[in-house]
């Protein structure tokens, strides 16, 4: 069953309260970003609706391989969101990675 297409999703929350413009601006402003750069689609931008979830949004997306994964994190502008946006407004996050079956 091996597949090389990986599925990349990142749960957090945001310091901000949720669903203020501010959570919104930040959602928006990550898919801009992150779903230009070369190699991610079927980009989506999530919010949790369970009570339970533990976590209250969630980017995800799919890479064709590990080696287009791979060139994404070490990309420029995926650095710089995680740095200059992340580290600053994500107040907990987590990191899945899976293939796709």
């Amino acid at each position: 069953m091996k597949n090389d297409e990986i599925r990349h999703t990142v749960v957090f929350c945001l310091k901000h309260e949720k669903g203020s413009e501010e959570a919104e601006k930040f959602l928006r402003d990550g898919k801009e970003v992150l779903s230009a750069i070369p190699g991610a689609y079927q980009f989506e931008s999530l919010w949790m609706v369970s009570e339970d979830g533990g976590y209250d949004y969630a980017f995800s997306m799919r890479f064709e391989n590990q080696q287009a994964y791979d060139d994404f994190i070490k990309h420029g502008n995926h650095m710089e969101f995680v740095k200059q946006r992340c580290k600053k407004e994500v107040s907990k996050f987590k990191v899945m990675d899976f293939c796709v079956i």
